[in-house]
This record gives structure tokens, C-alpha cells and sequence, in this order.
């Protein structure tokens, strides 16, 4: 699924050019907020990267919209990296990670290919 992110640094600006890109390319679900890319704390980003599963694609406008400088962004993907390695590491349960990304198992379940077959192969991959 492409899940897009829509952002402008103020009141004054609009996101409507940005929402229709987004939704041109293809992007089923889009999240906007109107606040600096300065900030650390951005709600709808934090939404948009927990809704995000994996498999999934976070599509921008433009790069600078994700991210304002680099340390910024190497911490937004270390952070999508280590929510795929929840699983694979067999340091967790599928129930575990589940509460941790914030969503139920049976969700967890559904959107991991291969479903409960497959974490049980990435936990006896990880252990051996």
C-alpha cells in the first residue's frame, strides 16, 4: 500500500497540491499536517509511519518534507528498521510486538506475508 505524507511549514501555506500528487500516484491513505519541519514532534508523521506496515511505501512530495536534515532522517528510517527486526530477532512474541507498534496480533498477523507460518520460521531462523 503507498501511504502518503503531506506537510507545510505554516498556517499560510495549503497541502492541497501535495494531498493531490500524493493521491495521483497512488497513495490510498494520506496524512497532512501543517507544522515545521524543524520539529521534532510531528503527530501526523508518527501516525503515518505507525500505520505504515511492512511491505508498505511512504511516499512524500518532496524529500525535504520528511526530513530536514539528515540526522533527521537516518533516525526515521533506523526507526522503520528496527519495527521489521521486532520479529525476526525471536526476541519478542508476535504479541509483544504487536502491542508495541500498537496494534492488535490478529492485525500483526494479517499484514506480515506468510502470516503466523512465517514468524515462526523468522524466530527458528534468528535462534539457530
Amino acid at each position: 500500500m503507498l501511504v502518503g505524507y503531506a506537510r507545510v511549514s505554516t498556517d499560510l501555506q495549503t497541502t492541497d497540491g501535495k494531498i493531490d500528487a500524493l493521491h495521483a500516484a497512488g497513495c490510498e491513505r494520506v496524512f497532512e499536517e501543517s507544522m515545521s519541519g524543524t520539529r521534532a514532534n510531528r503527530p501526523q508523521l508518527a501516525a503515518a509511519l505507525e500505520y505504515a506496515r511492512e511491505g508498505d511505501v511512504l511516499a512524500v512530495s518532496r524529500l525535504d518534507r520528511l526530513a530536514r536534515s539528515m540526522r533527521q532522517l537516518l533516525t526515521t528510517v533506523d526507526a522503520l528498521q528496527a519495527r521489521k527486526a521486532m520479529l525476526t530477532s525471536g526476541t519478542m512474541t508476535a504479541s509483544e510486538v504487536a502491542r508495541q507498534i500498537g496494534c492488535s496480533p490478529s492485525m500483526l498477523y494479517r499484514h506480515v506475508p506468510g502470516g503466523r507460518t512465517a514468524i515462526a520460521e523468522s524466530a527458528i531462523s534468528a535462534a539457530a
